[in-house]
């Protein structure tokens, strides 16, 4: 919790990135804005600098879209093909929003604990955290429902195309995977146990996404799906809908199992012979591995800076990785000695008591 105008810019800076990202993150201003005004002392100075940059960013915003659409308040999404008038013309019916909300947290083709199995321990990390937090935890809950209620059906419909997975609680994920880290300190209660469970659930998380960093996703299985199910090239809507519900509901069809038995189709692995190949990278003719470096070498990028490019991640991507596991550490040892002296003193002090 911020008590300074400095955090309030700071975090208004980010929510304006937000916004400037994606336009319904202003919906997550109120909540911030209230806990803003939590701390005693220099509540309005706080909010005010919080709005600063919000304010900045929805004038420029304005501007942008009154040169380029002819109104500040036009985003250019209504002026799309009949896929995007579908799409921000839901049903706004409480059946609706309940599939809504269904269908980005539990459905088998594009719900969130499918694709981020972590996530399923969420609930029990809010719950260590509201017996220390209550402020931090109303305010992670109120952000995460509202991106999830918001693209239930409400402001836009909840599929998100041909996405892989649920694409619009991208922005709140990190806040879900947040909600983990009460459960991880080392006094917690059958803290093993939740390590090994979150390990064996990041383990599963790595298989389900495994397809996705190989594949071009989900866009090859849903053209085999077309294909499989004759649907032409230039489908209508109506016929992209059932084609939709049907690898969004049915676990036989979902991506990520069809993703993986493409996987082990021989002809995903090797490009057509009469395709050039920087026009595998370019037009989305796409073998297996699907993969930045090697589009970039279809393309003509020399091999060798790449290779470099790739080493130099990896490095750094471990360093990071190591440094974290030995910062946790250094921060358990401190811990367990500052336990161990408030137990010494404590023992002392009855002693002398006893005496």
């Amino acid at each position: 919790m911020y008590t300074q105008p400095r955090g309030g810019l700071l975090a208004g800076a980010a929510l304006a990135v937000a916004v400037a990202t994606r336009l319904e993150a202003l919906l997550f201003a109120p909540p911030l804005a209230l806990y803003a005004l939590l701390p005693a002392g220099r509540r309005s100075a706080r909010v005010t600098a919080m709005l600063l940059p919000l304010g900045a960013v929805l004038v420029a915003l304005g501007v942008y879209d009154a040169a380029r659409f002819g109104s500040p308040l036009e985003t250019g999404y209504s002026r799309g093909d009949a896929f995007a008038v579908r799409d921000i013309h839901p049903s706004h019916s409480p059946a609706s929003i309940a599939t809504g909300v269904y269908g980005l947290l539990l459905s088998p083709g594009k719900g969130l604990l499918v694709y981020a199995p972590p996530a399923l321990l969420a609930p029990f990390g809010d719950a260590a955290l509201w017996a220390r937090r209550r402020a931090d935890t109303v305010l992670l809950l109120a952000l995460i429902l509202i991106d999830l209620i918001a693209h239930a059906n409400v402001l836009i419909r909840w599929v998100g195309g041909w996405s892989w997975g649920p694409r619009f609680l991208m922005p709140v994920l990190p806040l879900i995977l947040l909600l983990l880290a009460p459960l991880l300190g080392p006094d917690r209660r059958h803290g093993r146990l939740v390590r090994r469970t979150l390990a064996a659930l990041a383990v599963l998380g790595v298989l389900v996404q495994a397809p996705a960093l190989v594949l071009d996703e989900p866009h090859i299985y849903l053209y085999d799906l077309k294909a499989r199910y004759h649907v032409p090239i230039y489908p209508s809507v109506a016929t992209m809908t059932r084609l939709e519900w049907q690898y969004v509901n049915r676990p036989e069809l979902s991506p990520i199992l069809g993703s993986w038995l493409l996987l082990g189709h021989s002809g995903t692995w090797t490009p057509h012979p009469d395709v050039a190949p920087a026009l595998v990278a370019r037009k989305n003719v796409t073998v297996a591995p699907h993969t930045w470096w090697r589009l970039l070498a279809l393309q003509g990028v020399p091999t060798e800076p790449l290779v470099l490019v790739c080493i130099l991640l990896a490095t750094a991507a471990a360093g990071g990785m190591l440094a974290a596991l030995w910062l946790a550490r250094c921060e358990h040892t401190a811990n367990a000695r500052l336990n161990e002296r408030y137990t010494c003193a404590g023992r002392s002090r009855h002693h002398r008591a006893v005496s």
